[in-house]
């Protein structure tokens, strides 16, 4: 009975903005939940690569949506916060590695990848920066 009812109120056009504005938040959150699901990392000896296997599902495999590589060499710091990781790079946007399961060891492998490939740059090397333990209020 109530698919019925809510098939009446769609014929009759009794949706209101109540009703849209939650469908947009269903949306976005569809949207974050599959983002998050299908984050894969793969780390070697240029670089990491992040793959979302979900969205390279429903790309068929196209290769710009759900895949991103950025080699060590591109990396001028990286920065800690909390368990996540971001890389940033000279140019472009940063890389966040934000699904691991084990963030300290990712730590200890991205800042010896990082400053090994910095070291073959005459760029200075980069620094792991962290958040300072007690922020001022």
């Amino acid at each position: 009975m109530r698919h019925f009812a809510v098939a009446l109120r769609a014929a009759a056009g009794d949706f209101g903005t109540g009703f849209l504005v939650v469908t947009a938040l269903v949306l976005a959150a569809l949207a974050g939940s599959i983002s998050a699901w299908g984050d894969r990392f793969r780390f070697d000896d240029d670089g990491v690569t992040w793959e979302n296997v979900l969205l390279l599902a429903l790309a068929s495999g196209r290769g710009g949506l759900g895949r991103r590589r950025l080699a060590w060499r591109d990396v001028a710091r990286v920065q800690a916060h909390g368990s996540a990781l971001f890389l940033a790079p000279y140019r472009g946007r940063r890389m966040a590695l934000d699904a691991i399961e084990d963030p300290e060891t990712v730590r200890r492998l991205v800042g010896a990848a990082v400053a090994a490939a910095s070291a073959e740059r005459a760029d200075a090397p980069p620094a792991l920066n962290s958040p300072p333990a007690d922020r001022p209020r």
